[in-house]
């Protein structure tokens, strides 16, 4: 069974080498997602970081984690990984393989199968067994059930209790450290998924804090507010207090995609073509930059969207450069779905300036996609980095008080 670095010790020790601040200084800066090449890792005599990301889509998460582990000087194992979408996991084990242990494309439902509190399954038991011993579990079940831009089945969704299935997962392999990522809506869940979790949590001995974060807060270009669950055992210092001491300004958007505007005129391939618009969505965007325009008036749009007070007015918006962007979806290929103007061109932005306002690396493959619609729904609905990044670092923190 595999050390864990945090039970003996290490961590605090490393800890002890760097400030607080020093460490989240290093943490996916805009060096780290301008570069070409992965940055180097510790190698695996190093003491360990050993962790389970669950829901991975194709890997926002975990490219936080292996940030926290790197900067701890760290080697990360991922013990296992788990997703039901193929075209994303295809991505995720391309990044990750020389870190993944385990990668299992499943339903969770089929992966965790028996109720909290239940005797183990067979399969359950495996997999324990084939985990070891972890330092961290990390989640982000589907998000559209509890969404505002759900207006079907808000609030009450059977994707809801997906979220449940994590903590599970939880009591089967018994980590030192969780972490579920959500919407902030999730609280409001009709199932209660949310209190259920802390619930549940906390009679496995675990400590558990109920944290809301904002990308922009750790310094992306995009306002994208999320909730995060986080536990650990035996004790848990106030992560949303360590997030809150370094909060700092979101940054512009021309900070994170200004040097890559004129790279769809160069570069074929999907990753970096706009979408193609329909004729009356190009005369709004001549209308836009005609008029010097970042909202579209009513008087321009289809007709379902004019005159109510639900419309939302970002819908087909243009960007600006010496702002944050909105909250990235998988519907940024369509100025229909949100603010999706480039700021300076009459085109819709990229799925590379995408990752980018999401803050992924440009050395991480999405090459293996080849339909469009897989690959803005892997990167609309992932966690940014820097922000699973920070919510990880701060728990750790706590985790040494």
């Amino acid at each position: 069974m595999t050390e864990s670095p945090m039970q003996s010790q290490q961590l605090q020790l490393l800890a002890q080498e760097s400030t607080p601040d020093d460490l989240w200084d290093e943490v996916c800066t805009l060096n780290w997602i301008r570069s070409p090449k992965w940055p180097r890792f510790p190698s695996k005599s190093a003491p360990k970081l050993r962790f389970v990301d669950l829901f991975s889509g194709c890997g926002g998460l975990s490219l936080g984690v292996l940030e926290v582990a790197r900067v701890l000087r760290l080697h990360p194992e991922i013990a296992l990984a788990a997703d039901n979408a193929e075209a994303m996991f295809s991505v995720y084990r391309r990044n990750f393989a020389r870190w993944l242990e385990t990668a299992c494309c499943d339903d969770i439902r089929n992966v965790t199968a028996g109720e909290i509190g239940s005797k183990l399954t067979q399969r359950e038991r495996a997999l324990r067994d084939t985990c070891g011993e972890l330092d961290l579990v990390v989640a982000g079940p589907p998000c559209q059930g509890h969404s505002d831009l759900n207006n079907r089945t808000r609030r009450h969704d059977p994707r809801n209790s997906l979220y449940l299935h994590a903590v599970r997962f939880v009591e089967v392999a018994r980590p030192r450290a969780v972490m579920i990522e959500n919407v902030p809506t999730a609280v409001h869940a009709l199932e209660k998924v949310v209190d259920d979790a802390e619930t549940a949590l906390a009679q496995m001995g675990y400590c558990t804090e109920s944290v809301f974060s904002n990308a922009g807060d750790v310094g992306l270009a995009q306002k994208r507010k999320r909730h995060f669950l986080v536990a650990a055992e035996p004790r848990l210092g106030s992560v949303a207090e360590q997030l809150a001491a370094r909060r700092v300004l979101p940054a512009t958007l021309d900070t994170y995609i200004k040097d890559i505007e004129e790279e769809w005129l160069e570069r074929k391939g999907l990753f970096f073509q706009p979408s193609r618009m329909t004729a009356q969505n190009r005369k709004r965007v001549d209308y836009l930059f005609g008029n010097g325009a970042h909202d579209l008036p009513d008087s321009e749009r289809p007709p379902c969207h004019r005159n109510k007070k639900h419309s939302y007015r970002s819908v087909y918006g243009r960007l600006r450069w010496d702002t944050p962007a909105q909250t990235l979806t998988s519907g940024f290929g369509s100025m229909g779905q949100g603010r999706y103007v480039h700021p300076s061109q009459r085109r819709v932005i990229t799925p590379h300036e995408a990752a980018r306002i999401q803050g992924f690396p440009d050395f991480f493959d999405f090459s293996l996609t080849e339909k469009r619609t897989a690959l803005h729904t892997m990167i609309g609905n992932a966690v940014p980095p820097r922000l699973g990044a920070s919510v990880i670092l701060a728990l750790l923190t706590c985790l040494q008080r």
